[in-house]
């Protein structure tokens, strides 16, 4: 498809959906069309990191639920979707050919347990012979010492995928969720949102919507958003509550084309602390339609 025709489709998806959130209040995560289902897919695996220490070595988790769509036979859409698969398959799993659930979750499973064999398993090593070594320790503390290596190498990825559709029943949004944990005081979830023409099946972004030089404006409307969200009657109270403290407003380029408007998603540390947690923002099509290219 040429840049002028997805401009022109996208304009239109978003007039489309911006009429039919005017009409009626959509559940934008139920329900698909009757030619498109989505199917899921469920896999997960562990590796010892070092089997000679025994039950003393750490173990690797890895676990994948998977959501793809498929098109049912004769729909007008199956190429798309099939391109769209083939997307998603590359984002999982790099390298992959096939857009075969199960092919993709076990390449998934499979890149996070070479992942972890390959970059972690002689660091681990490296300081478990450090705290043999350590002259100064007395045994218990060696032993402390240990065990909580045995928990600091213990990661685990949880890969948990979600796909619905969004604008004019026309986009298929899809998210991507990986908890994981690498040590630390806590994991870190991170959400990776994708939107998809159900037309021609490639991905359309932010930027194939807005206009350039409308940041602000934007930025604008999200702090809005925010501070309804949360309750604050001003920046000073946004402030207070430990929103945009630290950071300052941007345009999130991981967004979403739900039925209902544009959701721009903020993981845990861009916009507040850890503690507040992710932040999903949602911008009506009517309050964008005049920044649309």
């Amino acid at each position: 498809m040429n840049q002028k025709n997805q401009k022109h489709l996208v304009r239109n998806l978003l007039m489309a959906a911006a009429a039919v959130a005017a009409l009626a209040s959509c559940d934008f995560q139920n329900g698909l069309t009757s030619d498109i289902d989505i199917e899921r897919t469920t896999l997960s695996d562990s590796v010892v990191l070092a089997p000679e220490l025994g039950e003393n070595s750490p173990i690797c988790r890895a676990g994948i639920d998977l959501a793809l769509p498929v098109a049912q036979a004769g729909s007008a859409r199956a190429e798309a979707v099939e391109k769209i698969n083939r997307q998603i398959a590359s984002i999982l799993a790099p390298g992959s050919e096939s857009a075969d659930p199960e092919s993709i979750a076990k390449n998934y499973i499979d890149i996070q347990k070479e992942e972890f064999l390959g970059g972690v398993r002689n660091q681990f090593l490296d300081d478990l012979k450090y705290q043999d070594e350590d002259s100064v320790q007395d045994d218990t503390a060696k032993m402390a010492g240990k065990e909580f290596l045995q928990m600091r190498y213990g990661y685990d990825y949880q890969m948990k995928t979600e796909a619905y559709l969004g604008a004019g029943d026309s986009i298929l949004c899809y998210c991507t969720a990986l908890d994981q944990y690498t040590g630390g005081a806590h994991g870190m979830l991170t959400k990776t949102c994708y939107s998809f023409s159900l037309t021609t099946g490639d991905q359309i972004r932010l930027e194939n919507l807005i206009g350039d030089g409308h940041d602000e404006e934007i930025c604008n409307l999200l702090v809005q958003k925010l501070m309804k969200q949360v309750g604050a009657k001003n920046m000073q109270e946004l402030h207070d509550m430990g929103y945009l403290d630290i950071s300052e407003m941007f345009v999130s380029q991981n967004t979403l084309m739900e039925k209902d408007g544009i959701l721009f998603h903020y993981d845990a540390y861009e916009l507040a602390p850890y503690a507040l947690g992710p932040i999903d923002l949602k911008v009506k099509y009517n309050e964008l339609l005049d920044l649309v290219k």
